[in-house]
């Protein structure tokens, strides 16, 4: 029993390894955006195009996880995922052009997103294992990674340490940690020919999926433009603008460190609802003042709403398939990531003719959508399980 503990425990710090790099290494390309886009005289639709890229191939990565999960096992899908995602890092920053951009983001993509479909379901196993809430504290380490990534990409551009140096660092520092961690993560056995080609939601999780495209929305849309937010419309420096994802990251990690006390005290319907209610009002505070202050306050109150909402949905997603849980977190995560697909360029093009303000806040009023529908998507899934 001790040794079982223990191992658990090994699990539970290197699943926690595997979101920290997710994190890390996603923030540090969203730190990059602004700068590539002004180096590849890139516009706000341009721009877009190409995230479209990024979020294609994640999705195409999550549509298919399931299947590639049981023939290679979420162990090993992770650290194989995770070692290609590190590799794949300086593909897109030091892209020499619109298309080469574009070609990066869509393997970077791809691997982003089945390292997330993987260390989600060693994260569901660990969680069912430990019996108690856990999700939510696994997610807080992708968004402190998040912070992380970010505010070491702030602290080397205003000491102008070069892009090369700052990246391959980065690249070795993901790898060690992803190969470090892989020995600890729950062993399982492939299951070849057992899983669909490609996961749908189940019927009872499809107004939960749809849920999950509109978080996934409005969370791309900080992760891709709320730096870019701040350097074009409020005209930030570049050391400055990197404080839009920054203090983002930094409320969805203090958010998520608490998300499994709220979820058991609340319950996961009223704390979800709370919660994204407060990531529309931060998100429209962000936008609606010309104060970079101001606008960050708002983006960190837009991830201290978004904090939980992610993994509540992934959890009740594991939970309608115990034997198989990457079915379930695949099927709803890709409906989620469609969002990642569609909103990038929708964004951008919806910033050529509105702003990016405007833009931004549709994103807003989407949230607050989403926030008056929760109840009776929670109660379906409930009801039908």
């Amino acid at each position: 029993m001790a040794e079982q503990t223990q191992n658990l425990g090994r699990a539970r710090a290197a699943v926690y390894a595997a979101f920290f790099v997710a994190g890390s290494g996603l923030a540090t390309w969203a730190s990059f955006i602004p700068l590539v886009q002004r180096r590849l005289g890139l516009g706000d639709a341009e721009l877009g195009q190409a995230l479209f890229s990024m979020a294609a191939g994640a999705l195409c990565a999550v549509v298919s996880a399931g299947a590639i999960i049981e023939r290679l096992g979420s162990r090993r899908a992770t650290v194989i995922s995770g070692v290609l995602f590190s590799l794949l890092l300086p593909g897109p920053v030091f892209a020499a052009s619109f298309w080469t951009l574009a070609g990066a983001l869509l393997v970077f993509g791809f691997c982003f997103g089945l390292l997330d479909v993987a260390m989600n379901a060693q994260a569901a196993d660990v969680q069912r294992l430990s019996r108690k809430p856990l999700m939510s504290g696994f997610h807080g380490l992708y968004s402190f990674g998040g912070l992380a990534g970010s505010a070491l990409a702030g602290l080397l551009f205003r000491l102008a340490v070069p892009g090369s140096a700052h990246v391959g660092a980065m690249v070795v520092a993901l790898l060690a940690l992803t190969l470090l961690a892989g020995p600890a993560l729950l062993p399982t056995a492939p299951r070849a020919g057992r899983g669909p080609a490609l996961s749908l939601p189940a019927r009872r999780l499809a107004g939960l999926a749809l849920l999950g495209f509109l978080m996934f929305v409005g969370e791309g849309a900080i992760m891709d433009w709320a730096n870019v937010y701040l350097a074009n419309v409020l005209q930030a420096p570049a050391d400055l603008a990197v404080a839009g994802f920054a203090a983002f990251s930094f409320a969805m990690a203090a958010g998520r460190f608490g998300g499994d006390w709220a979820t058991a005290r609340l319950g996961s319907s009223r704390f979800a609802v709370l919660s994204a209610l407060l990531g529309a009002a931060g998100l429209g505070l962000a936008i609606s003042s010309s104060s970079v202050a101001v606008s960050v306050a708002g983006f960190a109150a837009t991830g201290l709403g978004f904090a939980n909402l992610v993994p509540i949905l992934f959890s009740h997603a594991a939970e309608s398939t115990p034997d198989a849980p990457q079915q379930g977190i695949s099927g709803v995560a890709g409906v989620g990531y469609f969002g990642l697909v569609a909103g990038p360029p929708t964004i951008g093009f919806m910033a050529e003719e509105l702003g990016l303000r405007g833009a931004l806040g549709i994103v807003a009023l989407a949230m607050a959508v989403a926030a008056v529908s929760l109840p009776a998507a929670f109660r379906r899934a409930l009801r039908d399980s």
